[in-house]
């Protein structure tokens, strides 16, 4: 009996799941590429440093602040674009989270399932009134109250 709706909940969440890894991949990417730029920069910033101290062009002390700096500038600028990934990450689940608000739902049933009535149980004890849906797609559902017995 369950065959249809778990196939279809299996299928969904399979399509999350790749949507979810192929993200993970490009995050992975765009992290690897900051890496490789900060150590280019890093091995090019000393080389420069050690060509500049060959020459006598810089004493010791001013090569040790060029490394601190440079080390410093670079894991800074890395901060910067990992926390711009983090701000994307978080539009994008907003974005997600509204989108999935405001669109209109729609409950899939069986492709073979015969519509039928809407059955109405009301209580005698008290004024709430049950309504059993059929799992179909409604335009507009206005729903009000009935005082118990007057059905």
């Amino acid at each position: 009996m369950l065959g249809f709706e778990r196939g279809y909940l299996e299928s969904f969440l399979n399509n999350e799941i790749a949507a979810s890894r192929r993200w993970l991949w490009s995050n992975e990417k765009i992290l690897w590429f900051q890496f490789l730029l900060a150590l280019t920069l890093k091995v090019g910033t000393l080389l420069f440093a050690l060509w500049l101290w060959q020459q006598s062009r810089i004493s010791v002390a001013d090569f040790g602040d060029e490394r601190q700096s440079s080390l410093l500038i670079i894991g800074e600028v890395r901060n910067i674009s990992r926390r711009f990934i983090d701000l994307f990450e978080y539009i994008g689940n907003i974005a997600n989270g509204v989108g999935i608000i405001v669109r209109e739902h729609e409950i899939t049933d069986r492709p073979e399932r015969n519509h039928c009535t809407l059955p109405v149980a009301v209580s005698s004890c008290t004024t709430s009134v049950l309504v059993i849906l059929p799992t179909t797609r409604f335009s507009r559902i206005s729903i009000c109250a009935l005082r118990a017995g007057s059905v």
